[in-house]
Formats: structure tokens, sequence, C-alpha cells
């Protein structure tokens, strides 16, 4: 079965749909999942905590590692890491 869902939430198309399609002008810009959409952005957003500062660097995903080994090998010691990979979202503002 399908259906036609359309939304500006990518949040809630990520979760409702198996399968999207962007359009732009009636043309067909992009198709697959969400999550292989997501994976077409290549730049996380890594975050960590040294001495109570946030410290933001959008890395390509296979660079974070060695960003982290880096730190540690010049002494810094991180109190908090985040990362995060790229979402729906992403993908969505990266097609405007």
């Amino acid at each position: 079965m399908a259906m036609l869902f359309t939304s500006h939430n990518m949040a809630e198309v990520t979760e409702v749909c198996d399968r999207v399609v962007f359009m732009r002008q009636g043309k067909i810009v992009a198709e697959d999942t969400p999550r292989g959409l997501a994976r077409r952005i290549k730049v996380c957003t890594l975050r960590y905590v040294v001495a109570g500062k946030e410290t933001e660097v959008k890395i390509k995903e296979e660079e974070i590692a060695s960003v982290l080994s880096g730190l540690t090998k010049q002494g810094i010691k991180y109190d908090a890491i985040s990362i995060d990979k790229p979402t729906l979202e992403d993908f969505f503002l990266s097609q405007l």
C-alpha cells in the first residue's frame, strides 16, 4: 500500500515514511529512505566540553576518531562529548 504524505516537518516524515521523495518545480530531485538521504550529508557536528567551555566542530564522520585522539595526545581532557549525525532535516535544508 502507498500513501502520499506531504510535510515540511522532517522529524515527522522520518517517523512516518519508509521512502521519501523530494521534488522541485515538479521534478524529482532526490529519492531514498529517510536514513539514506540523511547519510548523503557528509558532515557531523562534534561537540565537546573542555574546562567548562563547549566547542562545536563541523567535521566529516570518518575524521572524528582522529580529532579525539589528537586532543588526547595533546593532553586535553574533555568533560563531555556528543556527536550529532546528519538528519533528514539537514538534507532538506541543503536542498533549498
